[in-house]
């Protein structure tokens, strides 16, 4: 692709800016209304996704969530005893006492028990005992959205009192909690909901730091959790429009309108530890025994994997739980959320949402640098630049998104991909006008083959004025004045227009360029717009080929008891200035200076050396050797002092008029 010039005139450029400006801006207001649709929402969600799989969350292993599960390893080893889900509480109170024993920090739960045992009232008294004894449990509610029963008072007035939030911006509603039965929720140290919500897309990325019902404001079980680990209480939990302050000066969780915080996700997977490996252990120790891992098919434990460190019970056998998408995979227990959720808040690893006007702004530039680099260079270049300015702008955010900020990336990816595109559409248009404009201005001066082989190689084209050596021809008919006053009218206009056709299509024959009619003669030169190396040879060609024309046209003159006519040439080779010169409403493609000039004086002098064609010098030297020409001495031009040289072409056969 050939390096794309500049526009030739005040008014294209103004036409072009006016092009870069509404192709950029439409391409701007098309993608920021396509983001609030769901499907430019997934894909911003999906883009986020790529980027938090190559920037995922770094999480030391002291600051890890072990998770005990009960998971399929669990249900292989004791279903047989335990029979089918739900087990028996008598299975939860001696996990809770090897784990408080073992110095876990806080032990959370993310399992329900929202009723008493209608069977087994002992084993519901030993859970809360544990609970008692432990001092360090968080048990889980559930909001829901569908009505059900209305929650008692007395407990509606123990959650306020002890696990409620004092929040009054804008959060999650919901119009019931599902709650532990009121013994064991007034047994535990700190309660949290464990709502998962998913976005549009079905991927679950977020949390709720705070929900309503009833009139109970809880927290997340992550914050909980962190809050009574670092003897904080709900009340220590302060509600912004933006963040979620857990105890002053604590972490700062940034969420957005609806009180949700952005999840990062770790880099390596976690290995649960089965609960029956927990439960074996447990019922070991109380029976003052060590445990026998040797007929047992568990994973063996120690208490060293739980001191100092945040637990959570949770289910996670197939079959018996929901699974949950998140950026890093899909089927995942829902339990890694609250576990992601709480690392978070260890390591401040929660996504902060950049302010949307920056991607605005990036958007606009990413809308406007390839119409300015597709205008000046090539289209390869401008199209090789967008790729650029995408790989650039994608890499930057996943950059930002490794520090904890995401930048939105779809918008101003589609502002890109939209302002490219349009920018490709309005060039191929505006080249469309210019070519048009092009066939229009040159086509008065030269032949329709050298129009398009100018249009073909655009570098070959200026309108602008410049200086360029060329070669002038001036021709003129001698004594055409006193022959017009001796015929009518049309018969003038007749001979007139004849031999002027026939000189133009010698001119376009030799790839000449006509300035202008002066009257009965002609200005032609060569050399612009297009390049020619041998313009003086052409335009000595084409003078030598007029007087052979007008041999033909005298001779059918003739015929018609028309008098032959004569014809003077003037030949002059040098620099000169080239381009549209004119006023605003008048402009013409033209060339002036000294040469121009000496070339009419040279035409005029054929009179009075009695010859028909005369060429300067310059323009002899400009030719070399390849015509021949007979000195004609050195004559005063008006206009210049110094004396020039004139030659007289010896016209050839071969001379194709």
């Amino acid at each position: 692709m050939e390096k794309r010039q500049p526009h030739s005139s005040a008014r294209f450029m103004t036409t072009a800016r006016i092009e870069l400006v509404a192709v950029a801006s439409g391409a701007v207001l098309v993608a920021g209304l396509a983001s609030l649709t769901p499907p430019m929402r997934r894909v911003e969600l999906m883009l986020m996704d790529m980027a938090q799989r190559m920037a995922p969350l770094s999480v030391p292993d002291s600051s890890r969530v072990v998770i005990v599960a009960i998971d399929d390893i669990s249900y292989g080893a004791d279903s047989y005893r335990l029979g089918k889900w739900p087990w028996p509480r008598s299975v939860f109170h001696p996990v809770v006492d090897y784990l408080a024993r073992s110095g876990a920090q806080v032990i959370g739960f993310d399992l329900y028990f929202p009723v008493e045992s209608a069977t087994q009232p002992e084993e519901d008294r030993r859970l809360v005992n544990a609970a008692l004894r432990a001092g360090n449990t968080c048990h889980a509610v559930a909001a829901a959205g569908s009505r059900g029963e209305v929650t008692p008072d007395d407990v509606r007035a123990l959650i306020s009192e002890r696990f409620g939030v004092s929040c009054r911006e804008r959060h999650e509603e919901f119009e019931r909690l599902l709650t532990p039965f009121p013994a064991l929720l007034d047994a535990c140290d700190c309660l949290g909901h464990v709502n998962v919500p998913r976005d549009v897309d079905g991927v679950a990325r977020r949390v709720p730091m705070v929900v309503s019902s009833q009139g109970m404001t809880v927290p997340a079980l992550s914050a909980a959790m962190w809050l009574w680990a670092h003897d904080l209480g709900p009340r220590d939990l302060l509600c912004g429009t933006k963040h979620i302050v857990l105890g002053e000066p604590g972490p700062r969780i940034p969420v957005d309108h609806r009180g949700r915080a952005l999840l990062r996700f770790g880099r390596h997977p976690r290995v649960p530890v089965p609960f029956s490996s927990v439960l074996h252990v447990a019922l070991a120790e109380a029976e003052g025994k060590e445990p026998d891992w040797r007929g047992e098919t568990l994973p063996p434990v120690s208490s060293e994997m739980f001191r100092d460190r945040t637990v959570i019970i949770a289910l996670t056998a197939s079959g018996l739980f929901d699974l949950v998408s998140t950026p890093l995979g899909r089927s995942v227990p829902g339990v890694e959320i609250q576990a992601t959720a709480l690392e978070n808040i260890l390591v401040d690893g929660f996504v902060r949402a950049a302010w949307p006007g920056i991607a605005v702004a990036v958007a606009v530039v990413l809308a406007v640098l390839p119409g300015v680099a597709l205008r000046r260079w090539s289209t390869t270049g401008g199209l090789a630049l967008s790729g650029v300015l995408g790989g650039v702008y994608v890499g930057a955010d996943v950059v930002m998104l490794g520090r904890g900020t995401w930048m939105a990336l779809s918008m101003p990816l589609a502002a890109l991909a939209l302002g490219t595109a349009g920018h490709v559409v309005a060039l191929y248009l505006s080249e469309g006008r210019e070519k048009r404009r092009y066939r229009q201005t040159f086509s008065r001066y030269v032949s329709r083959q050298v129009v398009e082989e100018l249009l073909r190689d655009p570098n070959e084209v200026r309108l602008k004025g410049e200086q360029r050596e060329i070669t002038v021809l001036f021709c003129d008919i001698r004594g055409f004045t006193t022959f017009s006053e001796t015929k009518a009218p049309e018969d003038v206009v007749a001979i007139l227009d004849e031999f002027l056709s026939a000189m133009v299509d010698v001119v376009f024959a030799h790839g000449g360029t006509l300035d202008k009619f002066l009257g009965d003669g002609m200005m032609v030169f060569y050399g612009a717009p297009g390049a020619l190396p041998d313009h003086a040879e052409r335009a000595v060609l084409t003078g030598l080929a007029m007087l052979h024309k007008l041999e033909e046209l005298n001779a059918r003159w003739i015929v018609r008891n028309w008098p032959a006519l004569r014809l003077g040439v003037g030949i002059n080779t040098g620099p000169a200035i080239v381009g549209s010169i004119g006023s605003k409403e008048r402009m013409e493609y033209t060339a002036i200076g000294d040469t121009v000039n000496t070339a009419s004086r040279v035409q005029a002098l054929n009179k009075e050396l009695e010859t028909s064609i005369l060429v300067t010098g310059a323009t002899v030297e400009s030719v070399g050797g390849n015509l021949c020409f007979t000195p004609r001495g050195s004559w005063k031009v008006r206009g210049r002092q110094q004396e020039v040289k004139l030659f007289e072409p010896i016209c050839t056969e071969d001379v194709d008029a």
